[in-house]
């Protein structure tokens, strides 16, 4: 069933990309943290999807405050639909950066670094209550001079010093004919978590070539 819902996506949320990709469409949107706000923006296709795969969201108008940059490492395999996946398999460590938080919109910005992969978000959303959060956007996900169209899902804890029980979902939407042999396959997805369950807040973000490195970037086709 994880495969079927992933097949759903593809179509609908490169529409939903086409149509969220822009800053005055997003502020049309009418997002209101609610699920049926996360499907208009996604697709039920892909919300079902994610909840297949075990994302865990966190509903709500009154999400906490996240702006910063924080590391997340060890990063472990949850679930995967992509073919030859190991659960338990070790990701890079990844560096996220959130700004521009606008809790009147639900809207922040995002930035990935995950060394030899970059994931830049079109506009994001910001839904949560109390201290819990998730954020979802489309991005554009580039590895070297090749890049791929994704989605990102993002949920968490804020705690002081950083954020607990990272969780974090990439689907890959359009992966632009995978010239390059880096990428997962279209409509192909992973889960992924922070092992040790707190993931640190950084003064400055570009730290990530200080952090030893494991496995693969989220997007990569091989992973160890």
């Amino acid at each position: 069933m994880k495969t079927n819902f992933l097949r759903l996506v593809a179509v609908t949320a490169i529409l939903a990309f086409v149509s969220c990709s822009k800053e005055d469409d997003l502020g049309n949107m009418g997002f209101d943290g609610s699920l049926s706000s996360i499907e208009d923006f996604y697709t039920p296709e892909l919300v079902r999807a994610l909840d297949s795969l075990g994302f865990q969201m966190n509903l709500g108008n009154k999400p906490p405050k996240i702006e910063g940059t924080y590391h997340v490492k060890p990063m472990l395999l949850k679930s995967s639909t992509v073919p030859g996946d190991v659960v338990g398999s070790q990701f890079n460590n990844y560096e996220l950066t959130f700004s521009n938080q606008d809790n009147g919109k639900l809207t922040i910005d995002y930035f990935g670094d995950q060394g030899v992969e970059i994931d830049e978000g079109y506009g994001s959303f910001i839904s949560g209550e109390n201290d819990k959060f998730s954020v979802f956007l489309i991005t554009t996900s580039d590895i070297g001079s090749f890049t791929a169209d994704s989605a990102i899902s993002l949920s968490g804890r804020i705690v002081e010093g950083g954020i607990e029980n990272v969780q974090m979902a990439f689907v890959m939407l359009d992966n632009k004919g995978n010239e390059g042999g880096v990428f997962i396959g279209n409509n192909t997805g992973r889960i992924v978590y922070d092992s040790d369950y707190f993931s640190e807040k950084v003064e400055n973000s570009g730290e990530l070539n200080s952090i030893v490195s494991h496995g693969a970037s989220m997007m990569q086709i091989t992973v160890q």
